[in-house]
């Protein structure tokens, strides 16, 4: 299974290469595109060759009560963005680019979206994410959000409205933009996980046995930790029915 995989991403990785070599690194665009034919080209090429004889032979027939696949609608080339709209927010942020942020949105299908930032740092780049997913009641549920553009915040209102962002991990360029991101869409709700840190401290954590009044205490201090609106923790572990009723505090 790990020698498919690691065969996988070599043949993605050369497919890559190759068409980098061609066509040239000097733009975003081209990085981009080619990582992007990488995935196409080489995961066909990848899955061709991991396929078993018996399962070539079969792919003809046809299996009309197959589920859709989860990135159906998902094609890389294909991503929107308004560079017009306005590419740089304040207080700028202090992880480069400073001014010249470009976002692209992508579909994955499903009410699912990927909004992507670079992240430049020497003569390194690399792209952050924020996943987006448009929940029952309409309202969308941010994973991960980033620096509050004009041109993030339309891709992103284009979609319907923010209900709940969740910050789902510590690393600092992960966490930087959530405070300017909270106090652009206030009326969402604020869910962070365990284990953060803030300017003036670390925050404490769910667990299961706690009582409503517990929760709301840790939650309430997690607030003036982070500094901004905190209006829930994620729990630890597995929670009782019970545990799990008190996650969310009194106020909301």
């Amino acid at each position: 299974h790990h020698n498919i995989i690691d065969m996988w991403r070599i043949i993605i990785l050369a497919v890559a290469s190759s068409i980098s070599a061609v066509s040239g690194w000097s733009t975003e665009v081209n990085r981009r595109e080619a990582i992007s034919k990488g995935f196409l080209y080489g995961g066909g090429i990848a899955s061709a060759l991991s396929l078993p004889q018996n399962a070539i032979a079969s792919e003809s027939q046809s299996t009309p009560s197959a589920p859709t696949p989860l990135l159906s609608e998902w094609n890389p080339l294909e991503y929107k963005n308004f560079p017009l709209a306005g590419r740089s927010v304040f207080p700028p942020p202090f992880l480069p680019p400073i001014r010249n942020r470009a976002t692209y949105r992508y579909s994955l299908g499903r009410d699912t979206w990927a909004l992507e930032q670079l992240l430049a740092f020497a003569n390194v780049t690399a792209t952050i994410r924020t996943n987006v997913v448009k929940l029952n009641s309409g309202g969308l549920w941010v994973c991960g959000p980033l620096w509050p553009t004009e041109e993030y915040c339309k891709l992103l209102d284009e979609l319907g409205e923010v209900s709940d962002v969740v910050l789902p991990v510590n690393a600092l360029e992960h966490k930087a933009a959530m405070k300017q991101f909270v106090e652009k869409y206030p009326m969402a709700k604020v869910w962070i996980a365990p284990g953060q840190y803030g300017p003036f401290g670390e925050c404490g954590a769910i667990k299961a046995g706690m009582s409503a009044d517990q929760i709301e205490n840790v939650v309430h201090a997690a607030s003036k930790t982070m500094g901004y609106r905190v209006d829930g923790i994620l729990p630890i572990g597995s929670l009782s029915k019970d545990s799990a009723e008190n996650i969310m505090p009194k106020n909301l």
